[in-house]
């Protein structure tokens, strides 16, 4: 069987990303099991990788520019965490069903180094998995309330926020033009 250039396109694009994001991954979660919270890092990693997925977010071109970033956005997520006063759960709750109507309007957004990339997506698909999950994570949050379903509420506002951002900063970007 021989392989037809588009395929093996596809099979490098899925390795890179695999070795880039997962040495990522692996230096990030050392990082953060030193500090003691290497638990954290893997609800706020397993829940930004499902929602991201579907509703699409910043990329950067190079290795070091998203590694920066990503730091900056898991430290972000654990002094948000940290921070926040225990019994906040009507607000956390009102935040994320806001955040479920805005994926509902503009999700999945793609930055320009993603744009030609080959991967395909549904938009009205990534739209309803995007929904969905925050839904099921709404609804863990209301029936298990613990500090990990408390983690991926704000993993949902903070995502939507970063979309809804992206998507602003576009448009004025445009209206320059």
């Amino acid at each position: 069987m021989t392989m037809t250039w588009s395929i093996k396109k596809k099979m490098a694009y899925a390795l890179e990303g695999l070795m880039t994001d997962g040495s990522k991954t692996l230096l990030l979660f050392i990082a953060f099991a030193m500090f003691g919270q290497g638990l954290f890092f893997l609800t706020t990693w397993s829940v930004t990788v499902l929602l991201r997925n579907n509703l699409g977010g910043f990329h950067f071109k190079g290795y070091f520019t998203c590694f920066a970033f990503s730091s900056l956005y898991f430290l972000g997520m654990l002094l948000l965490f940290l921070a926040s006063p225990p019994g906040n759960g009507v607000v956390i709750l009102t935040l994320v069903e806001i955040c479920i109507v805005v994926q509902l309007f503009i999700a999945p957004v793609t930055t320009p180094p993603m744009k030609d990339t080959v991967r395909n997506i549904d938009r009205s698909v990534a739209k309803i998995k995007s929904a969905v999950f925050s839904v099921v994570i709404a609804v863990l949050f209301i029936i298990i309330n613990n500090p990990y379903t408390s983690i991926a509420m704000w993993v949902v506002i903070i995502q939507t926020l970063f979309i809804l951002l992206y998507k602003g900063g576009v448009r004025i970007y445009e209206k320059k033009d």
